[in-house]
């Protein structure tokens, strides 16, 4: 189990917000507040959905972020050819 001081920093390690965390995991946002602030106990299970949940994120925020640079690129090879 990681202590909340490593889940908060794996998290922001991965650039996401305890809002997309706690959307994959799921639980609310305070929650995750508080076991990140480590006033909110948690078991090991807990440990690893939020461990799973912040890679689950990053992994679809990586897509998105990929699929969105191809189609800027796309769009602007396009607009070239039309001048």
């Amino acid at each position: 189990m990681l202590s909340p001081e490593k889940l908060k920093f794996l998290r922001a390690l991965h650039g996401l917000t305890q809002t997309e965390v706690a959307k994959k995991v799921p639980c609310t946002k305070n929650y995750l507040s508080e076991v990140e602030g480590g006033k909110a106990q948690y078991s090991d299970k807990q440990s690893l959905k939020i461990i799973n949940a912040i890679y689950m994120a990053h992994a679809e925020k990586k897509t998105k972020n990929n699929v969105k640079e191809i189609l800027e690129d796309v769009t602007e090879v396009v607009e070239n050819m039309n001048k």
